[in-house]
């Protein structure tokens, strides 16, 4: 768990910051590639299932 506050679905998990490591966190970062040419028919639509 690299995140600051405690994750109530990982309640049993410590942070990294509770096991030891005290200045510490790293933020995710999540991309969504498509192929070159998806028209921008389809742009909204992956736009929608990303969220």
């Amino acid at each position: 768990m690299t995140t600051s506050p405690q994750v109530p679905y990982l309640a049993d998990l410590p942070t990294v910051a509770e096991a030891g490591a005290t200045g510490y966190e790293m933020v995710l970062w999540i991309a969504l590639f498509a192929r070159g040419g998806a028209g921008p028919d389809r742009t909204p639509k992956i736009a929608e299932i990303q969220r």
